[in-house]
């Protein structure tokens, strides 16, 4: 028999929600939308998932407003190590006191490269990558935005007073906001907040979290289980909350879309209406204008990008609507504090995304805009110019945070100087004067020669250019080739276009090191391979690997949300094999699979920090993925890894207790006179403390309420 879930008096789990949402019955699943609906349009302001998930396991009742549980973790807004959206915090206030609440939103707040108009330095854009890159902690400033009450009336010791007193001594901004200075972990630094999220939720409960759902109350049962529980968790209130009707997803945020188209049609005398997005939206959208004339090829040309902060932008028109001498009014000012200024910050972003297209190209025009940091000033959106065909970041979702920004302001600095040496197991064939070794397709893409080791070291310390003579049957004039000794390559080769990957160079350095004599050998009768015509000696095993090398055509990947998710599907759709279960391919590999052959420098360095930072393992020239969950695997991607690995399943499938509904409050009607009797309402404590639900349930049953001990489903 079917059971109908309540969730009005309390949000509630099932074991369900921690295998999957393919193992939810589709009248549950209705009744976990439709809640997911009243939470938000009752907060009035975007959920996190990290929030839904709150609602859910810690018992949000639509009826009190507020939380019931007592059993929440309370960590200290103050400190210097980061909160994630959806962390319980305690503030300092005035006199001792504190104030208990729910961080809905944050941002950073770097301020020195933030300036008029909501421009953003591009090093400011994505310099979480710069920590990852650091290997270090490093401090950043952000702010915490928390809704104080999540906990309803009585529940800290802070009264509305002692937060006036707060905010004269500095305690909380203008706008009830918490800034802080923190340190971020390298391991931290460039992880999503939903993956923050889980790393915090089980550093606090991790001893009873989900006990009320495991076979013995959880005894037993490892850290490492709870974790693939909590990601699993995670990922199916995301999933269900993505597609709920009348709701919108920014990132993980979840917007009520009524209220959003509502807000959108308001004419022009609101205050920050339909006119006032579409002014925001405008300047976001907007790249540097080109220039003629002598002045050509300055900022505004083809291909120079302009960065600039939702959050700066909406603060900058309200400031500008309010007029130079006139401070905000109050309708201005409520607009800004508290949780009602992520509701303003995420509707621009989302009505950003409306604007353009899934590719991130603005219709009408040769316009490409992404957002470039998810984090930094309410969100930092990267806006550029192109020529001809759009740039090769178009690729990649809008949405996916590249930090391009960040690479940009390392100048000339080359991306691949950040990886380990990859030409170090070049294989060559030598003799005592001769080389041979087969072209990949990096090499032919960017007319390099690798050169072996012992021929550099036959070059004089000074040579920085040779004089190369290339040989393809139709001997061409002989032209100095620049010299990268770092990386041991030949740079500028006169290669025809019908070669391919896998044709044999051979070459030789002469003339007390002043020459490079190179030649490829033309084959009697062209032989026709993998579709393409080779008519030079070549490696067909070369060959053959190179052709891999195409990019990943963009609607057979699913869509995800991050960097590291892009680069497991490479590995998963593209990887090599290896003994130990793992798969393997060069940087080069991955790169040219997520974006082609013709992405800059600049565009690739994001990958390749990832894969630095990520669980990959380098095995020279290699990376190495091994489809494992990790305490870097993000939620949406621990799912995938978990549905390819059927053992782990059933090992978590068997920690569960069966398929149940947990202790819950059942509210009994006055029609018919039925009251619940004195005895269960003595056991209620008792039984609340048995079944581990203190952190989901009030500490008191109201008046005509009783308690249901946990049942089985069906």
């Amino acid at each position: 028999m079917a059971v109908r879930l309540d969730l009005s008096l309390g949000g509630q789990f099932t074991t369900d929600l921690l295998l999957g949402v393919e193992r939810l019955p589709p009248d549950h699943r209705r009744a976990y939308e439709h809640y997911f609906r009243e939470v938000i349009r009752q907060r009035g302001f975007p959920l996190h998932t990290a929030s839904l998930w709150n609602a859910l396991y810690f018992g949000w009742s639509l009826e009190r407003r507020s939380y019931l549980g007592r059993g929440f973790h309370l960590v200290p807004a103050d400190s210097d190590q980061p909160q994630p959206v959806g962390s319980f915090v305690e503030v300092k206030i005035s006199g001792g006191r504190v104030a208990w609440g729910e961080v809905i939103y944050k941002e950073g707040r770097d301020r020195h490269r933030i300036t008029d108009l909501g421009e953003v330095a591009p090093a400011a854009s994505g310099a979480r990558l710069g920590l990852v890159r650091a290997h270090q902690e490093a401090a950043v400033h952000e702010a915490l935005v928390i809704d104080f009450d999540a906990f309803g009336g009585g529940r800290s010791d802070a009264e509305r007073d002692d937060f006036a007193r707060a905010l004269r001594k500095g305690r909380l901004t203008s706008d009830f906001h918490k800034e802080v200075d923190v340190h971020y972990a390298a391991v931290d630094a460039g992880e999503d907040d939903l993956t923050l999220f889980a790393r915090y939720t089980l550093r606090e409960y991790g001893d009873s979290l989900f006990d009320e759902f495991l076979r013995d109350h959880g005894a037993g049962v490892g850290a490492e289980d709870r974790w693939q529980l909590l990601l699993g968790s995670l990922q199916t209130v995301h999933e269900m909350a993505t597609k709920t009707p009348d709701i919108r997803t920014f990132s993980a945020y979840h917007l009520d879309a009524g209220a959003f188209r509502l807000r959108l049609r308001a004419g022009g005398d609101d205050v920050f209406g339909a006119d006032a997005v579409q002014d925001v939206v405008d300047a976001i959208v907007e790249p540097p204008q080109p220039r003629t004339g002598r002045f050509a090829g300055w900022s505004g040309g083809p291909g120079q990008a302009r960065y600039r902060s939702t959050a700066a932008l909406v603060r900058e028109y309200l400031s500008r609507h309010a007029g130079d001498d006139t401070a905000l009014s109050a309708t201005e000012q409520e607009m800004l504090t508290g949780p009602a200024y992520a509701r303003l910050v995420l509707e621009v972003n989302l009505a950003v995304t409306d604007r353009i297209g899934p590719d991130g190209l603005v219709r009408g025009s040769n316009v490409h805009v992404r957002l470039d940091d998810e984090w930094q000033g309410g969100g930092v959106w990267r806006s550029v110019r192109f020529k001809d065909t759009p740039p090769p970041e178009a690729r990649f979702g809008p949405l996916v945070a590249l930090g391009l920004g960040y690479a940009e302001s390392l100048g000339s600095t080359d991306p691949l100087d950040a990886v380990p040496e990859l030409l170090e197991d070049l294989v060559a064939e030598r003799s005592d004067r001769w080389w041979r070794i087969p072209l990949r397709l990096i090499d032919l893409h960017h007319r390099d020669l690798p050169v072996d080791r012992a021929a550099i070291e036959m070059l004089p310390p000074d040579v920085t250019e040779l004089l190369v003579d290339f040989n393809d049957g139709t001997p061409g004039p002989r032209r100095r080739r620049p010299l990268d000794r770092e990386r041991r390559l030949v740079r500028e080769m006169p290669y025809p276009i019908t070669l391919v990957p896998g044709v044999i160079v051979t070459y030789n350095v002469g003339f007390g090191g002043q020459v490079l004599s190179a030649k490829v050998t033309r084959l009697a009768v062209p032989v026709e391979i993998e579709g393409r015509t080779v008519r030079f000696e070549f490696n067909e095993a070369v060959l053959r690997r190179e052709v891999g090398l195409m990019s990943i055509d963009p609607s057979k990947m699913p869509r995800s949300r991050n960097v590291v998710d892009l680069i497991n599907e490479v590995f998963r759709q593209r990887g090599r094999p290896t003994e130990d279960g793992g798969r393997a391919l060069r940087s080069e590999e991955v790169i040219a699979a997520l974006l082609g052959p013709d992405a800059s420098p600049i565009v690739t360095l994001p990958i390749l920090l990832r894969l630095q930072t990520g669980d990959f393992e380098y095995r020279s020239p290699e990376w190495v993925w091994h489809p494992a969950v990790s305490r870097r695997t993000s939620p949406r991607e621990h799912v995938r890894v978990r549905a390819a690995r059927e053992q782990t399943a059933r090992r978590i499938a068997q920690v569960l207790a069966p398929r149940m509904i947990p202790m819950r409050i059942r509210r009994f009607t006055t029609v018919g006179g039925r009251h619940p009797s004195r005895d269960k309402v003595l056991s209620y404590t008792m039984a609340r403390a048995h079944f581990k639900a203190e952190h989901r349930l009030p500490e008191t049953l109201a008046p005509n309420e009783t308690w249901v001990k946990p049942f089985p489903l069906g």
